[in-house]
C-alpha cells in the first residue's frame, strides 16, 4: 500500500514457503526435516566433525544486515530519510529462519543468537521476532531495551593480510558452532 514501509507488504506465508522451497532445493531432499538435516551433515563433514546432524546444546549465530541501521542518512544533502524506509533484512525472513531452526531442527531457542553485532536491531524486527520466539538472544551494539550487547574477544583473533591490523570479533561468533550469514534479500 502507498505509504507503508518495505516490511509492511511483505507477506510472512510466501517469505516462510520460499525459504522452505530453497532449503529441500540446495539439500536435494523434498523433506524439510530432512534437508536441514543433510546441511547440517555436509557442513560438519566438510569442518572436520565427521557426517553428523546438528547436536543439542549447539549455538548457532545468525548475522542479519541491518547496516542501515548505523548512521544518519540524507537525501539531496538537506532532507533526512527515515532509517525504515531504507531496506535491510526481512524481519519476515528472519522470523521463518527462526521457525525452521526451532520447529524444525529442534534448536533451543536459547542456542541461538540473532543480530547485525555493531547495529540498532529496531523494534520491527524485535517486535515482531521476540513475540514469537522471546528466549533467543537478539543481539547489537547497544544492548537497550531487551536487546543483548554484544560482547568482544578479550585478543585480536581477526588479523588482516599487511600484518599490521587486527581486530576483536564478537565473542558470540566465537562461541558459536554454526554461523548464517543471512544476505539483504531484494
Amino acid at each position: 500500500k502507498s505509504g507503508d514501509y518495505w516490511f509492511q507488504n511483505t507477506d510472512a506465508d510466501v517469505v516462510e514457503a520460499m525459504l522452505q522451497a530453497a532449503i529441500k532445493n540446495i539439500a536435494n531432499q523434498s523433506d524439510n526435516q530432512l534437508a536441514w538435516d543433510a546441511l547440517f551433515k555436509y557442513f560438519n563433514a566438510n569442518h572436520v566433525k565427521g557426517e553428523t546432524g546438528y547436536a543439542a546444546g549447539e549455538k548457532i549465530y545468525i548475522k542479519i544486515n541491518i547496516t542501515n541501521s548505523c548512521c544518519p542518512s540524507w537525501r539531496n544533502q538537506t532532507e533526512k530519510i527515515n532509517q525504515l524506509e531504507r531496506m535491510d533484512a526481512t524481519p519476515q525472513l528472519c522470523l521463518a529462519l527462526l521457525k525452521q531452526l526451532i520447529e524444525v531442527v529442534g534448536v533451543e531457542q536459547s542456542n541461538i543468537y540473532l543480530g547485525d553485532p555493531f547495529r540498532r536491531f529496531h523494534d520491527v524486527y524485535w517486535d515482531m521476532l521476540h513475540t514469537v520466539y522471546p528466549n533467543v538472544h537478539y543481539m547489537d551494539g547497544n544492548g537497550y531495551n531487551g536487546r543483548e550487547k554484544t560482547t568482544l574477544t578479550t585478543e585480536a583473533l581477526l588479523q588482516f593480510s599487511d600484518g599490521e591490523h587486527h581486530s576483536r570479533l564478537p565473542q558470540e561468533y566465537v562461541d558459536a558452532a554454526y554461523f548464517i550469514n543471512m544476505p539483504c534479500l531484494k
